[in-house]
């Protein structure tokens, strides 16, 4: 698929007659019409326009600002860094895409999931990046278990972005539309398809909404943990802590509606904009007590400012 789209009706039969082949046509969409492939294409093109323009947008003032030494160093590699991971990105859609050409009406959900996975994997970067280039939230002094905490929580989140992944590639979220209980199972039995075995876990529809379900639970818990952790002595920990267990309750809301709801496009696409939003709350407020990351790339003060020997727990 090029830049531009078809530009003649010509052009627009050819494309349609060359999506007759694949299997998604002739085993889910046969009968589909001119007009309605043309609606699924402009979502297609769209999405791999703005993968070019953000490639575009990335390397050209990258690019200028390496040749007028505006950048350097560390911070010059890091930069570079993000835009070879944009490209990355970018090959990794393509290779998800393919999964979807040959013997499959869907592209496979470990594909899918690994794009999802390098684009939140994207997005932190470059968040980081940024929170330490601006240099406003200064570090927050925190013990070792929080820090630990926190990390675990991060990972957690990621771990279940991924679970998401999985069950949007499995369309899982079109059963099993009950909650708390799976239609009135605690643990569903086609959990295994087979034999048990660990690819059951990931490929099994019941498998991949239980998985998900659960650690949303666990994620709470270690939210709750967290908070209670920090409540007494860590004042402005204990804000970031509050925050993020709002979020992680809501999200959780957000996913039992849409779950109940069976998958309406909308809600599924605030649940994956909600995670978005979480996951850059944990990362920002990981990014506050690891002073290793913490204020790396801010510039010099203009004048002198007394330090003190532990780090400041200013919110």
């Amino acid at each position: 698929m090029g830049a531009l789209p078809p530009l003649s009706e010509a052009g627009w039969q050819d494309l349609f007659e060359k999506y007759k082949q694949i299997p998604e046509y002739t085993l889910v969409n046969a009968g589909m019409t001119l007009a309605q492939f043309e609606e699924i294409f402009w979502w297609e093109w769209g999405h791999r326009n703005l993968g070019r323009f953000i490639g575009l947008y990335v390397a050209l003032p990258l690019l200028w600002w390496s040749l007028r030494g505006t950048v350097s160093g560390p911070l010059r590699w890091r930069l570079w860094g993000l835009f070879a991971l944009v490209g990355l990105q970018g090959a990794i859609g393509w290779f998800m895409v393919a999964s979807g050409l040959s013997d499959r009406v869907d592209v496979s959900h470990f594909r899918l999931a690994l794009h999802l996975a390098t684009a939140f994997l994207l997005f932190g970067l470059t968040l980081l990046q940024a929170l330490s280039l601006w240099g406003a939230l200064q570090p927050i002094a925190a013990p070792r278990p929080v820090r630990v905490g926190l990390s675990v929580l991060m990972g957690g989140v990621f771990l279940q972005i991924i679970f998401g992944a999985f069950v949007a590639g499995l369309r899982a979220g079109k059963t099993y539309n009950t909650w708390p209980l799976m239609d009135g199972e605690v643990f569903p039995r086609g959990y295994f398809v087979g034999s048990p075995d660990f690819g059951d876990t990931v490929n099994s529809i019941a498998a991949v909404q239980f998985n998900h379900r659960l650690l949303a639970y666990v994620l709470t818990g270690v939210a709750i943990w967290l908070l209670v952790a920090v409540w007494r002595e860590h004042s402005s920990l204990r804000r970031w802590s509050a925050l993020i267990l709002a979020g992680i309750v809501l999200q959780m809301g957000l996913g039992i509606w849409t779950v109940v709801m069976a998958v309406p496009m909308a809600l599924g696409l605030l649940h994956q904009l909600a995670a978005l939003c979480l996951f850059g709350l944990v990362l920002t407020a990981w990014y506050r007590v690891n002073p290793a990351w913490a204020g790396r790339d801010r510039a010099p003060q203009s004048s002198p400012v007394p330090t003190s020997p532990t780090m400041s727990t200013a919110a």
